[in-house]
């Protein structure tokens, strides 16, 4: 996949055409809406944040309950109070998603050659909550996060993201939604060679035509480590940087959610560790959505979340996942799909011409 699948079909050309390299990506575009394009001065978390501690209030002495109040007050009004608040709890909030699938159904090809890639997905995808998706080859996984993103179409279902029901959205519409409320690290970086790290970083802004928010995008160079290498081109940086200035990217409009596709998949193991530490703290710090598709059990214990795919469905949803136990999981998924690849199916039985097996990633 490259970035004109995602961006848009003329994402490249677009950016080659307005981009300003003194101004680092905000040339003519964010002229020509500089009347609305406001940069935000607040709402920035800082790197150090840290969440305030629950208010602790004394205990009340002992002694201070008396006996002669208890005898003060007659038994029944003195119980009455207690009965009425003794089973009174708090409301539970719902869960707010910041993207669900309802229903969700994707199939390739008809007839007796039909792949059913998602067979009636129904899951959500929490607010500043990190998710890993995982699966043996051929489970959805991959289908999965790109009906999400909507990159892939549905055969039937809904996907909410942002409160929009994105199946129902044109393409220009799924363009400008990626654009603006979606980020997408890809495996393979995908930066354009041409122009420097932080060029590539502000791609989206200058695309959507709007100026960037310089307290936040100094907030993203610094917590990745990228302050000096600003001004270079992809070829000057090793494949842990590039895919830090990727993830700087997606992050730079601050979006609903991030989409995360094998991003270590190219990485040796310190830049792999490095990468997947800074998506959990742009999750703790940052209160950001992370989405990551996986193979890696290591990768999956970074996750608050793994839900493991096979067939088209979830098989398994993992609170706090551990590398033992995810990798255990996708062992015996692999196993199991294997044994049901070998083993004919009774329509292939009965017609004497058994199928190929055709995989869905």
């Amino acid at each position: 996949m490259n970035p004109n699948n995602f961006y848009g079909n003329n994402a490249g050309s677009d950016f080659h055409s307005i981009i300003n390299p003194n101004l680092g990506g905000n040339g003519n575009a964010g002229a020509n809406n500089s009347s609305t394009a406001a940069t935000p001065d607040n709402g920035v978390p800082s790197p150090s944040f840290i969440p305030p501690q629950p208010q602790r209030y004394p205990q009340q002495p002992a002694e201070s309950y008396t006996p002669q109040y208890r005898e003060s007050v007659p038994a029944q009004q003195f119980q009455q109070p207690m009965q009425q608040t003794q089973f009174q709890s708090q409301p539970q909030q719902p869960r707010q998603f910041a993207v669900e699938a309802i229903d969700l159904v994707k199939d390739y090809g008809t007839g007796e050659n039909v792949v059913h890639a998602l067979r009636n997905v129904n899951v959500g995808f929490e607010k500043g909550k990190f998710t890993a998706i995982m699966g043996p080859s051929g489970s959805g996984k991959s289908t999965m996060m790109h009906t999400l993103a909507g990159l892939d179409s549905v055969t039937s279902g809904k996907v909410i993201l942002g409160g929009q029901d994105i199946t129902k959205m044109n393409d220009n519409q799924l363009t400008m939604l990626r654009r603006n409320e979606i980020g997408f690290i890809f495996q393979s970086f995908n930066l354009l060679p041409m122009f420097t790290a932080e060029q590539n970083i502000l791609m989206p802004l200058t695309l959507a035509g709007t100026k960037a928010d310089r307290k936040w995008f100094n907030t993203l160079v610094e917590t990745l480590g990228l302050t000096q290498r600003l001004k270079h081109r992809p070829n000057e940086l090793s494949g842990g940087q590039q895919q830090r200035v990727a993830i700087a990217r997606a992050l730079i409009s601050k979006p609903q959610v991030v989409f995360a596709d094998e991003p270590t998949g190219n990485l040796d193991s310190v830049s792999s560790a490095e990468v997947l530490s800074f998506l959990k703290r742009s999750v703790r710090e940052f209160g950001q959505t992370v989405v990551m598709v996986t193979h890696d059990a290591v990768a999956a214990s970074y996750a608050d979340r793994a839900i493991v795919f096979a067939d088209g469905r979830i098989v398994a949803d993992e609170q706090h996942p551990t590398a033992e136990h995810m990798s255990d999981l996708l062992m015996k998924e692999s196993e199991r799909a294997a044994r049901q690849s070998a083993a004919p199916t009774m329509d292939q039985l009965m017609n004497g011409k058994p199928r190929h097996a055709q995989v869905v990633k």
